[in-house]
């Protein structure tokens, strides 16, 4: 059960971060 939520965590993280680094991008370009 632990490792279950370790992994789901990871994973929303790692969307988290790939979302983060899109709009980072989005805002690059419009600048």
């Amino acid at each position: 059960m632990i490792i279950s939520a370790l992994a789901i965590t990871h994973f929303l993280f790692t969307i988290n971060q790939k979302n983060v680094s899109d709009h980072l991008i989005i805002n690059d370009s419009t600048n």
